[in-house]
């Protein structure tokens, strides 16, 4: 099992009053967290580290900020810009703000990966409302993740879109689309420094166009021009920090799969057809077999 460290946030958001009113519901997700066998690292807001600072039970390495201080804020004038453009997705959690912070977890776990306070050789991303998030953030739940002993980042993926020649912004950015999911992924020490450098060029360029809108979406968009980073899964966000150890939602599974042999994405069909038929899969027998009929 590697030595992973797993790194998650909370930030004020001032245009984001649904953050702040679940205050009490992130300090009893961190509490959860904190009381599993790993090591974490955490960055949040000044005003909010005592009272995290109370709820860890053992040592986790704090890395109080401002959110203004995070890089994917020098773009805030472009989103908020955009979303005056494009009402993606009309919900109170869903601002510019919130979309700078998302954005900023690949720059946050390369980060931590260089000061690397528990020398670790591998770095997680995990959102702090996972326990809710992934139905229980459990301890064989983050042993799995401690076991992922691969060269690229670990992630699981919810659609698969065609190939494109250009890469078709307006259209995939209509609105919030699902595709590879932001709320837990793990990779090595030096892939998520490198992978993070390509994450923020992306995430800049896409916001000098005019267009973004969470982590997620930004990162097919590397995926796309840099598909070497990633080894994906099928997955939902029950299934995300376990791969296909504990499926949660077999129906999403078998969605992304159709997702990608409708896309025409062979190559990724072959991989997530073998996710879904290893030994370490749980996909009941039915599952099985329409994934073997596809």
């Amino acid at each position: 099992m590697n030595n992973t460290t797993f790194v998650t946030s909370l930030f004020d958001s001032t245009d984001n009053p649904i953050q702040l009113a679940r205050l009490g519901s992130y300090l009893e997700s961190a509490e959860k967290l904190f009381s599993l066998d790993a090591n974490f690292v955490m960055y949040l807001s000044p005003r909010l580290y005592p009272l995290f600072y109370r709820v860890a039970k053992k040592p986790v390495y704090f890395i109080p900020m401002d959110s203004w201080d995070l890089p994917t804020f020098n773009q805030i004038e472009q989103i908020i810009q955009s979303r005056r453009a494009r009402n993606y997705y009309p919900h109170p959690r869903n601002t510019p703000q919130h979309q700078a912070i998302c954005c900023a977890k690949p720059w946050m776990v390369a980060n931590a990966s260089k000061v690397n306070p528990y020398d670790s050789t591998h770095f997680a991303w995990v959102d702090l409302g996972i326990d809710k998030t992934c139905r229980g953030a459990t301890q064989s739940k983050i042993d799995g993740v401690k076991s992922w002993d691969g060269d690229r980042i670990r992630t699981g993926v919810l659609r698969i879109y065609p190939k494109t020649d250009l890469f078709n912004y307006n259209w995939f950015y209509q609105w919030g689309r699902p595709c590879l999911i932001g709320t837990a992924w793990v990779g090595p020490r030096d892939v998520v420094q490198k992978y993070s450098s390509v994450f923020m060029d992306t995430y800049a360029d896409t916001c000098s166009r005019g267009y973004g809108h969470n982590d997620e979406q930004t990162m097919w968009e590397v995926h796309e021009s840099h598909p070497e980073f990633y080894d994906l899964f099928p997955s939902d966000y029950g299934t995300v920090l376990s791969g296909l150890d504990h499926v949660s939602d077999a129906d999403n599974v078998v969605d992304a799969v159709i997702s990608a042999r409708d896309a025409g994405r062979f190559d990724i069909l072959a991989k997530l057809k073998q996710e879904c038929l290893n030994d370490k899969s749980r996909l009941d027998p039915q599952y099985v077999e329409i994934i073997r009929s596809i």
